[in-house]
């Protein structure tokens, strides 16, 4: 992640998350996160991370990845605790997963 991609991480209300299948043997699916870029008036990516499995616990560690790092670059994102909401395509064994590993706080602005 560019220190340009976390800045507008943490200026976002809403995070939008998309998986998309690969083809790929090793990493099968490709995490993409994307937010809304005030200035160019488009949606752009911030983070895309390759997954070897699609469930709930991968996709958080993903999240809780991205949020890390882009809380060391922006201390503005706070790991995510300013974001309004954030937008996925999960089942609810997913969605448990997810919360396992980031946490109430975390997964209530989860719009599903």
């Amino acid at each position: 992640m560019s220190p340009y991609q976390s800045i507008l991480l943490g200026e976002a209300e809403e995070l939008f998350s998309d998986i998309t299948f690969t083809g790929n043997d090793d990493f099968s699916y490709l995490l993409n996160l994307v937010v809304f870029n005030k200035e160019t008036l488009c949606y752009q990516a911030v983070s895309r991370v390759l997954c070897d499995k699609q469930d709930g616990e991968s996709y958080g560690l993903s999240f809780h990845e991205v949020f890390k790092q882009a809380t060391k670059i922006n201390l503005n994102f706070d790991n995510g605790k300013n974001l309004r909401q954030i937008v996925v395509d999960f089942d609810d064994a997913e969605y448990n997963g997810f919360t396992r590993v980031l946490g109430k706080d975390i997964t209530e602005k989860l719009l599903r």
